[in-house]
């Protein structure tokens, strides 16, 4: 058993036990269809990444969890559907949107509460 191989095995048959593989994956997959479903409802773009990244243990240090490889890949991925996205919003004016003149300048003119590190301390119950 090669190294990404025997790290997954042993995480999930050790950490996530008695939870088995086909749980975790039916799992991301319903959180992805929520997740498009959202995005859909609400006019957002979706990148679905897992669809086009491999079957492959090697970018992973387990069954979750990418290592530097593994996410490299993911960001390629990304960049690769979504510089369409920009080019498309670009190209029919859709960006950049003109800036809106604010209605309220109070964000700029308040300042938030000074709270020194007695009254921090106490708070905490200290």
């Amino acid at each position: 058993m090669d190294g990404a191989v025997e790290r997954g095995a042993r995480y999930l048959n050790d950490t996530y036990w008695p939870i088995t593989y086909a749980h975790m994956r039916r799992t991301a997959d319903f959180q992805n269809r929520v997740f498009e479903n959202y995005a859909r409802r609400d006019g957002l773009v979706f990148f679905d990444v897992a669809k086009d990244f491999p079957r492959d243990p090697d970018p992973f240090s387990d069954a979750i969890h990418m290592m530097p490889d593994g996410l490299r890949l993911q960001a390629w991925i990304y960049l690769q559907r979504i510089v369409p996205v920009i080019e498309s919003r670009l190209s029919s004016r859709r960006w950049p949107r003109p800036a809106r003149a604010s209605s309220s300048t109070e964000w700029a003119t308040s300042h938030p509460p000074v709270v020194t590190r007695a009254e921090l301390l106490a708070s905490c119950g200290k």
